[in-house]
């Protein structure tokens, strides 16, 4: 994803269709400050899901469209590892992603004009919200695709 953002020009308009239940939070904050570095005019489109990392994705879109029935899920940061490390790289990761969930918690409610504390009551509670939910409070906007609003979207979008 990354590379297909750097083809664009700067400030170039693209959509990005997401269907996403998340994936590794580091690839995902590359994703938005490449969005972000590079002043993209961003439409994202949540088709389903739209959770976990995908949220960072999600904030950095100019434009934010949801069908009414599309799911976000917001939980904390989790780590995992199958690795055989040491109890002091154990620690320091722990140290590590307590800071990176505070971060990535603010930079979220800051992209979505949200409040903090909102943001970290649903990322405390593992809340799951509608597009109807987040457009109430002021996230993003819904469509309907039933009355053809996708066709009519898809038709002018342009990579580049």
């Amino acid at each position: 994803m990354v590379e297909r953002l750097l083809e664009l020009d700067d400030g170039a308009s693209c959509t990005l269709f997401i269907d996403s239940g998340g994936g590794r939070v580091y690839s995902a904050l590359a994703i938005m400050t490449t969005i972000l570095l590079k002043r993209l005019d961003a439409t994202a489109v949540v088709i389903g899901a739209c959770s976990s990392a995908a949220l960072m994705v999600l904030a950095a879109c100019r434009r934010r469209l949801a069908a009414p029935y599309s799911v976000f899920q917001f939980h904390p940061v989790r780590w995992e590892s199958g690795e055989n490390i040491e109890r002091v790289e154990a620690m320091e990761w722990a140290r590590h992603f307590q800071k990176l969930e505070i971060e990535c918690d603010r930079l979220l409610a800051r992209l979505l004009g949200i409040a903090e504390k909102t943001v970290r009551e649903w990322v405390c509670s593992n809340r799951y919200l509608s597009g109807r939910e987040l457009a109430e409070a002021g996230v993003l906007e819904l469509i309907d695709p039933i009355a053809g609003e996708f066709q009519a979207l898809s038709s002018s979008i342009r990579a580049g």
